[in-house]
């Protein structure tokens, strides 16, 4: 049964990091890079929004189940702040996760009976409830990934580099919740991260945690 979980496990951590670099890639081409008159609700309203957005509506629900993973490979040998961080950083990937759910499946109607809602000039994104989960998610996987990545490079279970690059992702993954500049970064370092541990984990099944 053990064997079987890490095997899953290291599956489920390669798939959310792939899903996590498909997303932000088909994602991208909707943006356009020089044209100010093309605003949120254009492209909300294209066709292409859920299905691009899907995989990282996708990779965001599995990704709290992926950091239970990796803190349970690394059980007894983290520390008490990268215990902090995992708890940070699993409550932040689940308001994360509904960040997302709403994006790719709310927003797209509300674009059709209430554009106004989803206009960066109007609340959705400036005074309403949706501020109350989309800048604590950022937040709190900013600071919990920071805390439990680094932990993590100095634990040993997992490559030292593989750790600096979860704690960088994650980091910067936070941060693009502010600064979106930053998201291409922030996903070329925790996609990698994922699929590299998870690897490890489906590799290595034959070692208990």
């Amino acid at each position: 049964m053990g064997t079987q979980l890490i095997r899953w496990d290291g599956m489920i951590s390669m798939v959310t990091g792939g899903l996590l670099l498909v997303w932000w890639i088909l994602v991208a081409t909707l943006f356009p890079e020089l044209d100010p008159t093309v605003g949120i609700l254009d492209i909300v309203g294209e066709s292409a929004w859920m299905p691009f957005s899907l995989p990282g509506a996708v990779a965001a629900i599995l990704l709290p189940g992926v950091i239970m993973s990796l803190y349970m490979a690394q059980k007894g040998m983290v520390s008490r702040v990268g215990q902090v961080g995992f708890y940070l950083s699993l409550l932040g990937s689940v308001l994360f996760a509904w960040v997302q759910i709403e994006q790719t499946f709310i927003w797209p109607r509300i674009v059709e009976e209430a554009p106004n809602l989803v206009d960066y000039n109007v609340p959705l994104i400036g005074e309403n409830q949706f501020d109350v989960i989309y800048w604590p998610a950022h937040l709190l996987l900013a600071v919990g990934l920071f805390l439990f990545g680094r932990t993590t490079a100095k634990a040993g279970v997992f490559p030292r580099w593989a750790g600096h690059l979860l704690w960088i992702g994650g980091l910067t993954f936070g941060i693009s919740g502010i600064v979106l500049g930053l998201r291409f970064l922030a996903v070329l370092t925790l996609g990698p991260a994922l699929i590299w541990m998870g690897f490890l984990q489906w590799r290595d099944r034959e070692s208990g945690y």
